[in-house]
């Protein structure tokens, strides 16, 4: 199954704590339930707020930023906001690890909405309950207000929900704070966080589309090869070349009657072949599109073992990323 970056481990930025960060004991204001302050009016603002007054005159790096993340409670989504107050209190814009920085942040956002998303379905099962009604209450005024401030919405796929970042949650807090290709790579994942890429293995975008997306993270990584997030960039450039090429289990390239190439996908390939300069993904297209011509352009069992060879495979039968 392919991986996302919310799955890249967090052993390459955790480094020794300095003591810059106050102690434990009267930090991150806490709440007794994990997840009824939610429904509650402006709940994360105060408790924001609250939680600042004792950050106000500190000053931090990277290890003091790892000391911070460690007393913070995990299994609460306000920690998401606190982090965040945090960075833009006590860290300055241009620190060296400001990179790493934003990187932490945001392998820190998903380990917590990750663990929110686990619950969602069973102990946490009413907030659903709560969105599922058609009403425009006040409850769900507070839901979404108190998301927000944390960064993050609830998301529908295949009949399940899950919580995802907001679009612009990075982007906008962090495109002054970071390198030049950092700022891009987030410029990049806003644009796709909004789009989205998939949902019960049906493809969102058009094959269009995809193609400009394979083209967008070619260039990125030839503009931008060693940044904190060339993994990520990677694995988006990988599995959308790879869609590209296959499919996914209900949008495939080959017609399912038929079972031969579609004519879209037929023609953006040609058009691909015809590009200047030849890029590696010229190549790759080029090389796939001649071995298929040699089969008909029709479906067969020599793919997956052609894929192999050069490095990649079919995304028929994985979990594609949905956003």
């Amino acid at each position: 199954m392919k991986q996302s970056l919310f799955l890249v481990s967090l052993s390459i930025l955790i480094v020794s704590c300095c003591s810059s960060v106050q102690d434990k004991k009267g930090t991150a204001a806490l709440i007794d339930n994990p997840f009824d302050f939610l429904l509650k009016k402006k709940s994360v603002d105060k408790l924001v707020e609250k939680n600042h007054l004792a950050l106000v005159g500190k000053t931090g790096d990277l290890k003091a930023f790892n000391r911070y993340l460690k007393i913070l409670d995990t299994g609460n989504l306000v920690s998401i906001a606190y982090t965040l107050d945090y960075i833009k209190t006590c860290i300055p814009a241009d620190d060296v690890d400001r990179d790493s920085i934003c990187f932490l942040f945001n392998m820190y956002f998903f380990k917590i909405a990750n663990r929110f998303s686990d619950l969602l379905e069973t102990k946490y099962k009413y907030l659903i309950d709560v969105m599922g009604k058609k009403s425009n209450t006040d409850t769900l005024k507070y839901l979404a207000d108190n998301l927000t401030k944390c960064g993050a919405d609830i998301y529908p796929t295949e009949g399940i929900y899950y919580l995802d970042m907001l679009p612009d949650y990075i982007y906008d807090n962090f495109k002054n704070r970071v390198s030049d290709g950092v700022r891009e790579y987030w410029l990049i994942r806003k644009g796709e966080l909004k789009e989205g890429f998939s949902d019960d293995a049906s493809m969102l975008i058009s094959f269009v589309q995809l193609y400009l997306r394979v083209k967008r993270w070619e260039n990125f990584l030839e503009k931008y090869p060693n940044t904190v997030y060339t993994n990520e960039a990677h694995f988006y450039y990988d599995t959308y070349l790879e869609t590209l090429m296959t499919g996914m289990d209900n949008t495939r390239v080959f017609d399912l009657d038929s079972n031969t190439l579609e004519p879209e996908v037929k023609f953006i390939y040609e058009g691909i072949i015809a590009e200047k300069p030849v890029t590696r993904t010229t190549e790759l297209i080029t090389s796939y599109y001649n071995f298929l011509s040699r089969h008909n352009f029709k479906d067969n069992d020599s793919i997956k073992p052609y894929l192999q060879a050069i490095h990649h495979s079919s995304m028929i039968g994985v979990q594609p990323p949905t956003r």
